[in-house]
């Protein structure tokens, strides 16, 4: 369909309430944003743009338009954005239900659009629409905020600062890491650390990347520990060490209203030293309902298992969805019956998982390198995890 045709289609349909436009045409270069395409959107709540050219501002003048219902936007390579777009073009003084208002203090990350119901803002990030991350500045409402960072060439402190003095209600941050470059002074944790002002209820990372992946987010993360109760940390790269097993330890014991942690990665050690060390205090997380742990190296060594350990694992260990071990069922439907001096360590780990959620009464499910536990032997009520 030719980008005209597009244009007329939207300006025929002024009651949708979600729109995904992509502006890029056959030739692929990105159309030019033409705000006056959005005027009769008048019950917009959903909006996705992807590949398009603001043009002297247009992107801005197009968010003005949709402000009085916008929930929730998205805007990925979109061109042409300047930061100081968000200060001009409109007469100071003007407020209402465009969503503009004039005399912000551009100093501050205030800025004359105010988009004051978008509660959910997801920016990909691309080389050309580095600015577009200040957009949160404009959503007083703003409960979750999504970066995919490409390139790291912007600083995460401000962003942090944005965040913190002009999104009030921010309580879930969102962060896919696949820069690759080294720049000093760029810190992710700077930004979990700094970016709100009541404490985040949910965090969740993924590093596709290992050239610039940073160590210990957890120790960032724990900035937020007397409001968290989500936390997700998957390093889909190999990176040793990712994880220190003793700030594991911290945020268990630290996070008390933690009801789901789920950590994919090195923890440089092996998996089965990791669960001990983690049983070395009792964990504060009394509420806890999942907890999924890929440690991503050795199970164990063989070395760690004298005569006695051995003899102590002689017994088979038949775990499935219809046969409990220790109180848990293993999902899906396949059973796994470990016997062998091969799956030894298996089982042994099986009893330290076990053992160390011992007393965790409203711990639902658990899983141990992809593999997932429930307490039910419904696998219906596992499929959520």
């Amino acid at each position: 369909m030719s980008m005209q045709a597009q244009r007329t289609l939207v300006r025929m349909n002024p009651g949708v309430e979600v729109l995904q436009w992509e502006g890029s045409e056959a030739s692929k270069t990105r159309a030019r944003l033409d705000e006056t395409d959005f005027e009769q959107l008048d019950n917009i709540r959903d909006l996705q743009l992807d590949r398009w050219n603001s043009y002297q501002g247009s992107l801005v003048k197009a968010l003005g338009t949709m402000a009085r219902t916008l929930e929730r936007l998205e805007l990925s390579g979109v061109h042409g954005f300047k930061e100081s777009d968000l200060h001009k073009g409109q007469p100071q003084g003007c407020k209402g239900d465009t969503g503009v208002s004039g005399g912000a203090d551009k100093g501050s990350g205030g800025c004359e659009l105010v988009l004051p119901i978008v509660k959910a803002l997801r920016v990909p990030y691309f080389p050309k629409n580095t600015d577009l991350i200040y957009l949160a500045g404009c959503c007083p409402d703003l409960q979750q905020f999504t970066v995919d960072i490409t390139i790291a060439r912007f600083d995460m402190s401000r962003l942090a600062s944005t965040l913190k003095n002009h999104c009030p209600r921010l309580s879930i941050l969102i962060i896919n890491d696949n820069h690759d470059e080294f720049e000093r002074g760029f810190s992710i944790g700077s930004l979990i650390r700094g970016c709100s002002l009541y404490g985040l209820n949910t965090i969740k990372f993924a590093a596709m990347t290992p050239r610039n992946s940073e160590r210990d987010l957890l120790r960032s993360i724990l900035a937020h520990s007397a409001t968290l109760e989500h936390i997700t940390v998957d390093y889909f790269c190999e990176l040793q060490g990712a994880f220190d097993p003793k700030e594991i330890l911290r945020v268990l014991v630290e996070c008390r209203r933690l009801k789901a942690l789920s950590l994919s990665g090195s923890a440089g050690m092996s998996t089965l030293a990791t669960l001990k060390f983690l049983q070395g205090q009792p964990w504060g997380c009394h509420g806890l309902e999942q907890l999924a742990f890929d440690f991503d190296g050795e199970i164990g060594g063989m070395g760690m298992m004298g005569g006695p350990a051995r003899r102590a694992l002689s017994n088979t260990v038949d775990i499935s969805s219809k046969t409990s071990f220790m109180g848990w069922y293993r999902h899906p439907q396949d059973s796994s019956i470990l016997h062998d001096e091969e799956d030894a360590l298996s089982q042994l780990c099986l009893k330290e998982l076990f053992g160390m959620v011992k007393g965790q009464d409203r711990l639902q499910f658990v899983a141990l390198n992809l593999v997932s536990y429930s307490r039910s032997p419904d696998p219906r009520l596992s499929a959520s995890w």
